[in-house]
């Protein structure tokens, strides 16, 4: 019960009043929520009686766990381009990220500070890297590459990821819109 007054309370301060009204939650009913503080919802919460009636929509569950799952994995994949010294604007071409949000998780991941141009990469490697490359590209020069095959293409060429993100924008201008 104190979970679901706590939930009430956080809708009626963002004023989610369809979200209460959903939960029976009528006029006099969020004017008493109004009045409760947490010692109130505490007290609430180890009473042997309660007032509510919960139930799941399961359909609407299962989105909801989906999304969570999805968002999760896109977390899980911008940590490890990080990880792997993606640069910042090729983060905020994927994936949005703003430089302030890419240097946090930089050093929350404790991941040294990549900076400058990255050197160019020897005529074998280059070959190998558009070997590799050239099936996959777009001529996107946002996202030339899915961000997972960003990793994949450094985990299978060696090349890191600052020289890859380089070369890929390069390759995929030349290769300008496909029909």
């Amino acid at each position: 019960m104190a979970a679901v007054m706590l939930y009430a309370n956080r809708c009626l301060g963002e004023g989610d009043l369809l979200a209460l009204r959903g939960m029976g939650f009528g006029p006099l009913e969020l004017e008493a929520l109004g009045t409760l503080n947490l010692g109130d919802v505490q007290r609430a919460g180890a009473l042997s009686a309660h007032c509510l009636e919960v139930r799941l929509d399961g359909a609407l569950f299962r989105r909801v766990i989906d999304l969570l799952a999805d968002m999760r994995k896109k977390e899980e994949l911008q940590r490890s381009l990080i990880r792997a010294d993606a640069p910042s604007d090729m983060m905020r071409a994927l994936f949005g990220m703003a430089s302030r949000e890419y240097t946090q998780l930089r050093h929350v991941l404790d991941v040294e500070s990549g900076v400058g141009r990255p050197a160019d990469l020897d005529d074998d490697m280059e070959n190998r890297l558009w070997s590799v490359l050239k099936g996959r590209l777009r001529a996107d020069l946002e996202r030339p590459l899915e961000p997972h095959e960003f990793l994949a293409v450094r985990d299978e060429c060696g090349v890191p990821l600052r020289a890859l993100w380089t070369y890929a924008r390069r390759w995929a201008a030349r290769l300008g819109p496909r029909s």
